[in-house]
């Protein structure tokens, strides 16, 4: 689904003199664990074969705003839901996120926002178990994808390739329906989305518009 006016933001950036106070605690929190090699995080010439290592797979949750003003309860990226990858990626311990919001006395419902830093499965794959939340994703992130997924089926060398090594195409569909409900909203470039919380722009880094 292409975007329209109404799925796209484009905000005009305030005078620092008239940035009124924010207040947010935040928290990193891991929904499940995963045994990584070492080389995909130092390089595989520098790190090949030390064998791996333990990481928490984590979103990150930012409760407040304005001094004063609605208190907000915002996510950045949202784990993934689908079960197949536990097994593709030797994940283990996954928590569903009532259970990891709990500890923090939250529940999914009480989040408002979710910033999606890019479309991978681990940062996407989950947002609709947070029923309230509007999601912020990118624009170059949303259309690289897109763009991505029109190439011929053969180009990207199965799931062990680039395109679906990471990504599952049913979040790409499910981000779209989020978009024709209005509970997605794409952004162009560093954009204030919410009161003392700026999306920066890295197009073409990680991912196409990873934020």
């Amino acid at each position: 689904m292409p975007p329209t006016k109404k799925n796209r933001a484009a905000l005009s950036p305030r005078l620092i003199g008239e940035q009124p106070p924010t207040d947010y605690s935040i928290w990193t929190v891991a929904y499940c664990q995963a045994d990584m090699p070492y080389d995909f995080f130092g390089g595989s010439g520098l790190m090949s074969n030390q064998g791996t290592i333990q990481i928490p797979m984590v979103y990150t949750v930012l409760v407040g705003g304005e001094v004063g003003g609605k208190k907000r309860v915002i996510l950045v990226d949202a784990g993934f839901g689908n079960q197949d990858w536990m097994s593709r990626y030797n994940f283990f311990g996954w928590e569903d996120p009532r259970t990891v919001l709990a500890k923090i006395k939250l529940i999914p419902e009480d989040v408002d926002t979710i910033l999606v830093t890019h479309l991978h499965f681990d940062h996407i794959g989950n947002f609709s178990a947070f029923p309230n939340a509007q999601l912020y994703i990118q624009l170059d992130e949303y259309m690289g994808w897109l763009r991505t997924l029109a190439l011929p089926h053969d180009f990207g060398g199965g799931e062990r390739g680039w395109i679906l090594s990471s990504l599952d195409p049913q979040d790409i569909h499910n981000v779209a329906i989020a978009m024709s409900q209005n509970k997605a909203t794409l952004i162009e470039g560093d954009v204030e989305v919410l009161p003392g919380i700026t999306a920066h722009l890295a197009k073409d880094s990680h991912t196409f518009g990873t934020q």
